[in-house]
C-alpha cells in the first residue's frame, strides 16, 4: 500500500483552520492502517470549535467504482454532547484518533489492487479533506473470486453441542474476520 500524499489538508470559510489526515504504517498481519485527523489553527487568535455531538470527525474509505467500504460511523454510536475544543493561535493542533482501517469491505471480503480515496470530514464545521491510497496487492480473498464451500460438522454428548465449521477455498490465504462469530439459539 502506498500514499501519494500521508498529509493532506483543506481549508474551511475560516481560512485559519486546515485539516490533515495522517496515516501510520500499513499492517501487513491485520491488513489495516492506523489514522488519526488533525485540525489546525493557522491565525494569530486562538479558536474554538464547539461540537453538538461525540462524532466530530468522521473517516471513510471509497473504492475507485464511489463504493464505501470502510465508514468510521458504523463502528461507533453518536451521541448528543455538547463538546468545546480550544485550538491555541499561531500552528496550534487538535488531534482526532479515528478507528483502525480494516482493508476489508463491509462483507470481510479482500480488497482487490487499485486506487483507493480517504476522506475525512468534521461535518458540523464544513471542512473535508483526501488523500489517494494506491493498494498494490489484494488484501485477503477476493469474494468474488474464490470458490469456496463451507461445511458444518454437529456432535452432541448429553447437553454440549460441538459446532465445527469446516471452510474450503481454492485460494491459499488467510480468512479475517471483521466480526465476532455468532451463534444464536
Amino acid at each position: 500500500i502506498s500514499v501519494i500524499s500521508a498529509n493532506a489538508a483543506n481549508t474551511t470559510e475560516n481560512s485559519g483552520l486546515q485539516m490533515g489526515i495522517i496515516l501510520g504504517e500499513y499492517d501487513s498481519e491485520t491488513s489495516s492502517i492506523q489514522n488519526s485527523v488533525e485540525l489546525t489553527n493557522q491565525e494569530d487568535e486562538d479558536i474554538t470549535l464547539i461540537f453538538t455531538d461525540t462524532c466530530r470527525v468522521e473517516t471513510w474509505l471509497m473504492d475507485q467504482n464511489g463504493e464505501v467500504v470502510h465508514d468510521s460511523r458504523s463502528l461507533k454510536t453518536c451521541n448528543e454532547f455538547e463538546i468545546y475544543n480550544l485550538i491555541e493561535a499561531n500552528g496550534g493542533i487538535e488531534t482526532f484518533n479515528q478507528p483502525e482501517i480494516f482493508m476489508f469491505d463491509n462483507e470481510g471480503c479482500g480488497l482487490p489492487p487499485g486506487d483507493y480515496t480517504l476522506f475525512a470530514e468534521a461535518p458540523e464545521l464544513s471542512i473535508w479533506t483526501s488523500i489517494p491510497i494506491s493498494v498494490s496487492k489484494e488484501t485477503g480473498i477476493i469474494c468474488n473470486d474464490a470458490n469456496l464451500e463451507l461445511i458444518t460438522e454437529f456432535n452432541q454428548e448429553d447437553t454440549l453441542l460441538t459446532i465445527t465449521p469446516i471452510l474450503t477455498t481454492d485460494i491459499a490465504v488467510d480468512i479475517f474476520w471483521s466480526n465476532t462469530c455468532q451463534i444464536s439459539v
